[in-house]
């Protein structure tokens, strides 16, 4: 049984990088078919294809790497590189025989993935493959046809053959019969001249046709027609081939055009505006500053009275202040766990809490206060899977106890407070702070899971959404939405670079959004 693939080499042909896949396939003996448990038992093979890498492709498939392999959501590596576009990768593995027909468990093949996601390039290129598939295969059958019925009429031939034959044989045996009872009637003459013998060998009749010879006419016409209704089959199956190849060709060099016509088109709006932003800065250095005009002389006012201050604007509402026995009872002890990260753990509430009724369920995130003394990052990844955006710095670091992390938390709640509300980040709706009691931070429930989990769709992240609710797996996250979730990021993060001092979220990344 082949040892389980680690997440650091799945890694490694995702991005490319030959050198550590084949330092683990050749001197730690791992299998090309290895699975990676966290990611849905993918392959290197998968990996490779959904990270755009041709060269990582082909060198997996050349050292013997299984085409077809499904991992738990019935996605193929065929399938992956379809849902991003990767046209080259998409026709490597069909030249490799990858199976376009397979379907992943919730239905959909390489072709719908790639439609779904306006790949016009890959989606032609599935199409004709799909049609030189059914091409071949009606061709096959056609041949089969046409060997089956020169077959057919091959052994209607013979048959006809040899009954002819045995009709030719009984007439033969029963003209030999009759000569020989004329013979025994009749007496022979006593001499013979020569030219009586020449007679009567000019009146023998003639030998009529073998049954083989008389029978070989039709079969070989039946032969004929067989072996020219075959070539003709097999050029109809060549042309077929012929043409399909040419158009799989032909969209694969419209897939690189488009591609470099979009790098082109990239360029040059890059150059443009490198231009425009040259162009600026002359025109504004050439451009003397205006001499600034003398004042009129006129009588100096009276000292104005100062203005008033102006007026701060109101506070968003304050965090509450929770204890801890009522997150105790709304978690049911903490039993409902939705993530964990190196320094806290997030549970779901059953409903709203008694002082939060408006709120519905909420994610409370319990601190961890005797971590690790070697340190660590803080418990911002973790601690917001299933809490969302907005819990977002993390706190506390290795080895450090009750105290110094109520001060974070705090501090935490001080700068949130000043940040929210925001519309990309969630608003901090109370925290607990109670002696002898692991500090909590509560947030907004989000019931949708965590950018990673609905990205990815892996076997531990459905675990997550389950614990959130989810029956089912969910279907993949269309390009709009996930270019919205990017959108509302990069607005949170200008916002919280907006602030003075400056805020710094410090982990960015898929698992905390």
């Amino acid at each position: 049984m082949q040892a389980g693939l680690p997440k650091a080499v799945w890694r490694a042909a995702e991005m490319g990088d030959a050198q550590a896949v084949t330092a683990w396939l050749d001197r730690e003996g791992g299998g090309v078919d290895a699975r990676h448990a966290e990611q849905g038992r993918a392959t290197l093979l998968e990996a490779a294809a959904l990270g755009g890498q041709l060269a990582m492709v082909r060198m997996l498939l050349q050292r013997g790497a299984s085409v077809n392999l499904q991992d738990s959501f019935g996605g193929t590596a065929l399938m992956h590189a379809a849902d991003k576009g990767h046209t080259t990768i998409v026709q490597a593995l069909l030249d490799a025989k990858a199976d376009a027909s397979l379907q992943a468990t919730s239905g959909s093949t390489a072709l719908t993935w790639a439609e779904e996601y306006k790949h016009i390039a890959t989606a032609q290129l599935l199409r004709q493959h799909a049609k030189q598939q059914a091409a071949e295969a009606e061709a096959r059958a056609a041949a089969s046809m046409v060997h089956a019925a020169a077959a057919a009429d091959a052994m209607a031939a013979e048959l006809l053959g040899e009954e002819a034959a045995e009709k030719e044989a009984a007439k033969k045996e029963a003209a030999a019969k009759k000569g020989k009872g004329k013979k025994k009637k009749a007496k022979p003459p006593p001499k013979a001249t020569a030219a009586g013998a020449g007679s009567s060998a000019g009146s023998v009749p003639p030998v009529s046709e073998l049954p083989s010879q008389a029978a070989s006419g039709p079969q070989a016409e039946v032969r004929a027609a067989a072996a020219a209704q075959m070539a003709a089959a097999d050029a109809a199956a060549e042309r077929a081939k012929a043409e399909a190849t040419a158009a799989e060709r032909a969209a694969v060099e419209r897939a690189a055009e488009e591609e470099r016509a979009l790098e082109e088109g990239i360029a040059q709006s890059v150059a443009s505006h490198a231009a425009e932003e040259e162009r600026r800065a002359a025109i504004q250095a050439a451009t003397p500053p205006p001499a600034a005009a003398p004042p009129p002389p006129t009588l100096a006012p009276p000292p104005a009275a100062p203005l008033p201050p102006p007026s701060p604007s109101p506070p968003p509402a304050s965090p509450l202040v929770l204890t801890y026995l009522e997150l105790q009872t709304a978690t049911d002890d903490f039993a409902q766990v939705v993530g964990t990260g190196g320094f806290a753990s997030v549970y779901r509430t059953e409903g709203a809490l008694p002082s939060l009724p408006h709120h519905g369920p909420c994610a409370v995130k319990r601190l961890t206060t005797e971590a690790d003394a070697a340190g660590g990052r803080g418990g911002g990844r973790g601690g917001e899977r299933g809490g969302g955006r907005g819990g977002g710095r993390g706190v506390g670091r290795g080895g450090r106890g009750c105290g110094n992390v109520a001060m974070e938390v705090l501090k935490e709640v001080a700068l949130l407070g000043r940040c929210t509300p925001h519309a990309s980040l969630l608003p901090l709706l109370g925290y607990c702070l109670e002696s002898s009691r692991q500090p909590c931070l509560v947030y907004p429930l989000c019931a949708g899971g965590t950018f990673e989990d609905r990205l990815l769709l892996t076997a531990a992240g459905f675990d997550r959404l389950a614990a959130l609710g989810w029956a089912e797996p969910p279907a993949p996250l269309p390009m709009l939405q996930r270019l919205t979730i990017l959108r509302d990021g990069a607005r949170a993060l200008a916002h919280l670079h907006a602030q003075q001092p400056v805020l710094l979220h410090g982990d960015v990344a898929a698992p905390s959004e």
